[in-house]
């Protein structure tokens, strides 16, 4: 199955979106800083995901699902860090924290089904 088939495939890239909505907003001293940090970090699980299922075996293909996985609750933090700071509102902070809840969910499953 290619990675374009996948449903996380099909479902990161929608946070990542957002990310980039969401962080056109934050104040200048966080562009070099939390911004840059968490825009890394949602693009890394779409990223890792792709490049996970380019690699043989699927020991590695499991490899960077892991770190796609780790990118995911990573951003997942920022973002709660970011609404701390009121730099993202509830609502944003609530839905995207809810989507990247949903792709770890999904990579969790993908890295279990890669194992078998």
């Amino acid at each position: 199955m290619k990675h374009e088939d996948l449903d996380v495939f099909k479902c990161a890239p929608r946070p990542a979106l957002r990310v980039y909505q969401v962080t056109r907003t934050f104040p200048r001293e966080a562009t070099m800083g939390l911004r840059s940090q968490l825009r890394r970090a949602a693009v890394s699980v779409v990223a890792n995901i792709a490049e996970g299922a380019g690699r043989f075996p699927s020991a590695e293909y499991r490899r960077f699902v892991g770190i796609a996985h780790g990118s995911a609750v990573e951003a997942s933090y920022y973002l709660l860090l970011g609404y701390d700071l009121s730099y993202i509102s509830k609502d944003d902070y609530e839905d995207l924290h809810n989507e990247y809840e949903n792709v770890c969910k999904m990579l969790t499953r993908l890295g279990q089904a890669l194992m078998r």
